[in-house]
Order: structure tokens, then C-alpha cells, then sequence
């Protein structure tokens, strides 16, 4: 499903900021699985993993990214802009803007916390061992990737 920016109810004047080049994040499904759905195991863990290989694929590359500008400011505004980046001509060298660098925090905070959201609606039935080990792991691993994210926003510099 293509994503139109006039979904995103956006205004004149708007600032947009593009990240990466890969895919987005899948859409939430508003389908809840049914007994009818007759989930097995292997299908319950293959969803857990491809919610995780969004997480790897899409937002840990961003995530180090940011966190990699926003701990080493100086280095990164001499090297690269960054799409978060607008360069202010009053300051040698150019700076991130606070307000750019804390949308783009609370963005990626957010779609860490829909991925949570996403792998906690995965129903793992008592039986199935693996699939709730793989979902406790896979829990963990965005969990990690998030309190990363916050620990970095804490700890940079001003």
C-alpha cells in the first residue's frame, strides 16, 4: 500500500523529513487473528521474526545514526548533512537544531514503541515454547534498541 503524504494531514509550510532509503515499517493490522485463523506455531514465529527484521533492517540503522550525530556533533557537521540537518549560517560549524533533533527522537521512540505494541498483540499459545521464547528475545531486542535511543538522548551533549 503506497503511503500518500496528504494521509498524513500535512499543512503549508510543513518541514518533511525523509530518513534512509529502505522500506517503512509495516502498517499495523487491524485484523485481530481469529480461532478460525488457526495460527501454528511456526506461523506465530515467523511473524515474530519478520517484526523484528523490520526493527534490524529499518530502524537500527537509523537509530545508530542518530545517536552517532547527536553524541558527536562537532565531527558529523564538518562530514555530512544529516536529514534532520539544516544548516544555521550564524554558527561555525553548523549545528543540528534542538527542535529537528527531538522530533526525530520522539519518531524513532514511537516506532519502537508500536514495534513493543506490535509483538506483544503476537498470541503465543501455552504449548508453544519457542514462539515464546523467540517473542521474549525478540521483546528484548527492541526494548534494548529503545532504551539505547534514551540513554544517548540523556547523555548528549547540549
Amino acid at each position: 500500500m503506497p503511503h500518500l503524504v496528504s494521509a498524513y494531514n500535512i499543512k503549508a509550510n510543513s518541514v518533511i523529513f525523509l530518513i534512509g532509503g529502505g522500506s517503512l515499517p509495516p502498517e499495523p493490522s487491524n485484523k485481530t487473528p481469529s480461532k478460525q485463523d488457526h495460527q501454528t506455531e511456526e506461523s506465530t514465529i515467523s511473524q515474530i521474526r519478520s517484526e523484528v527484521d523490520v526493527v534490524r533492517n529499518t530502524l537500527t540503522p537509523s537509530v545508530n545514526v542518530f545517536l552517532d550525530t547527536i553524541l558527536n556533533p562537532d565531527i558529523h557537521a564538518q562530514q555530512t548533512s544529516y536529514p534532520w540537518h539544516r544548516p544555521d549560517p550564524s554558527s561555525e560549524p553548523p549545528s543540528i537544531p534542538v527542535f529537528n533533533r527531538e522530533k526525530e527522537h520522539n519518531r524513532l521512540a514511537e516506532l519502537l514503541l508500536q514495534s513493543l505494541l506490535r509483538l506483544d498483540a503476537i498470541s503465543t499459545e501455552g504449548a508453544w515454547a519457542t514462539a515464546r521464547a523467540e517473542r521474549k528475545v525478540a521483546v528484548n531486542e527492541v526494548q534494548g534498541l529503545l532504551d539505547r535511543l534514551d540513554v544517548g538522548w540523556k547523555a548528549r551533549p547540549e
